[in-house]
């Protein structure tokens, strides 16, 4: 110091100085894009008294975690640690290194997500990100066999459904507008003809006979097409041809299967 107080810089030494910075304050990134920018805004700087500002020049950051940070630096004054705002997701500014698309809010579900990355089925271009849906989940086939139309008697039913996306664990495919008579029972037992779908399926089946509504729940992912059966009665009179719908619920991270009726 000099004799007024003030500081005698000490600069371009033959050895950096050695010091170790603690960061105390604001929050800790808790997701991949929050801690690479916290790794690459965290810089090591020295007061530069002749510009009043802290400085870069000469400090290099060379250890660095979320409690504190090392600095080898060839001056001798104040030291400290300084984060350089380089933009945020959500202001509409894409950063390559940090962000694969910014559409200027942080909302998920519109194909950008609140922590700045692309959604599944979703494709995104242009400053701001605009983004679009590439990808419609829905069922593209649904075929129903019967094994009798006698009124009154035993009827197995088998199902098949094909998808153009795979449905998650947890799924539930929801069959509306079938005709049972006197099943009474709020529970059905799948059938399968091949023994390998069995390990898709919960083995039964929750059954409404007030709507005629089956729903068969996932229980392991399922890429393309689904194969089951299940056995109601007939009813005792002739109803006609039964419109069955298929539809499927939290079947995506995104939004559910759209619903497509098929004549059967």
């Amino acid at each position: 110091y000099e004799p007024d107080g003030s500081l005698i810089p000490v600069s371009d030494m033959s050895e950096n100085a050695r010091v170790f910075l603690p960061l105390v304050g604001g929050s800790t990134p808790n997701t991949t894009d929050g801690l690479k920018r916290f790794m690459a805004q965290t810089k090591c700087a020295w007061w530069d008294g002749d510009a009043s500002a802290f400085s870069s020049t000469g400090c290099v950051t060379s250890g660095l975690t979320l409690e504190k940070v090392e600095c080898h630096c060839n001056h001798l004054t104040q030291f400290a640690a300084i984060q350089e705002e380089t933009g945020r997701c959500g202001d509409g500014i894409v950063e390559s290194e940090f962000e694969e698309c910014d559409d200027g809010n942080v909302v998920d579900g519109d194909g950008c997500s609140q922590n700045c990355e692309i959604e599944a089925y979703f494709e995104c271009d242009s400053v701001p990100s605009s983004c679009s849906q590439t990808v419609f989940p829905k069922f593209t086939s649904a075929l129903f066999y019967q094994e009798t139309d006698l009124q009154g008697s035993a009827n197995e039913i088998s199902a098949s459904l094909f998808f153009n996306h795979a449905l998650k664990v947890g799924s539930s495919i929801i069959l509306t507008g079938l005709t049972g008579a006197d099943t009474t029972s709020n529970s059905i037992t799948l059938l399968f003809s091949d023994s390998a779908m069995s390990a898709f399926l919960e083995p039964n089946a929750a059954w409404d006979q007030s709507t005629g509504t089956l729903t068969v729940t996932v229980k392991e992912e399922a890429t393309s097409s689904l194969t089951f059966g299940f056995e109601l009665t007939n009813p005792n009179a002739d109803n006609g041809a039964a419109s069955v719908t298929v539809s499927c619920t939290d079947c995506l991270d995104v939004e559910s299967y759209s619903s497509v009726e098929f004549e059967s």
